[in-house]
């Protein structure tokens, strides 16, 4: 019987193994991961060398790729995986990335990215819808575009502000 018992808990001890190694460690390790790519997206402004801020993004691209394999339902990956793409300059992929990420999650920072990479390939009504969601949000994001689409785009948020107010307080 004594045996049995060992390699019972032999048994089990594995399947425990087993399941942190396969679930518990790859979140541990990805969470950490977009604390530093989030950061590393972050900092590339003060990287005075441009050789350093690609390599870094394209390991950050890496690392965004192999948690997504295991995470293909986060958000901020998405968004982390679609900066670090644009900043390498792949707009077409950054663009996807995006979209996956806000048909997870409505977010105005991921409008507003879309809507100036719209812009910068020259789809400038796809650019001003995006960021006009985005400015819904907060009129912050209103700032990310040039005169004259940033005072229309505030010029319209300012109405739906003022039409809803209306609205609440007949």
């Amino acid at each position: 019987m004594k045996p049995l018992r060992a390699v019972l808990a032999l048994l089990l001890v594995a399947a425990l193994a087993v399941m942190v190694t396969r679930v518990f460690v790859p979140r541990i390790s990805c969470n950490l991961a977009k604390g530093r790519i989030n950061r590393s997206v972050r900092g590339f402004a003060r990287i005075g060398d441009d050789y350093r801020r690609t390599a870094l993004a394209r390991a950050n691209l890496e690392e965004c790729r192999r948690c997504l394999e295991y995470f293909p339902e986060d958000h901020q990956l998405y968004t982390l995986y679609g900066a670090n793409l644009r900043f390498v300059g792949r707009l077409d992929e950054a663009l996807e990335a995006f979209r996956k990420a806000l048909a997870l999650t409505e977010r105005p920072e991921i409008y507003a990215q879309i809507g100036e990479i719209e812009i910068e390939l020259g789809n400038v009504e796809a650019g001003r819808a995006a960021v006009m969601k985005a400015a819904m949000f907060h009129t912050l994001y209103a700032e990310t575009v040039a005169e004259p689409m940033r005072s229309e785009i505030n010029a319209v948020v300012r109405e739906r502000y003022e039409r809803l107010r209306k609205k609440a307080n007949p």
